[in-house]
């Protein structure tokens, strides 16, 4: 995954959502300044990160990112994290 503080939901890539997770199909996104189009989402699953419950959206496989996804400000507000540099 990658950082990015700039964005407000976190992402996931759909090929790497773990197998057997409920997915919401009903909490759908529209992503805006990726592309020259909106990006819309496919659904929200739940995944525990640092034994903490974290939303995240899904996104296509082939959205324009080399990572599995991103961490985005709800990840750094979840967990009281600060990026300093």
């Amino acid at each position: 995954f990658m950082i990015d503080k700039r964005s407000s939901p976190n992402l996931i890539k759909e090929n790497f959502i773990p197998k057997n997770i409920n997915i919401n199909y009903t909490e759908i996104l529209q992503l805006n300044g990726i592309n020259n189009y909106p990006v819309y989402t496919f659904g929200k699953i739940i995944l525990n990160l640092f034994k903490i419950p974290m939303a995240f959206h899904i996104v296509s496989h082939d959205f324009p990112i080399p990572e599995a996804g991103i961490l985005g400000n709800d990840f750094l507000k979840q967990t009281s994290s600060k990026i300093d540099y």
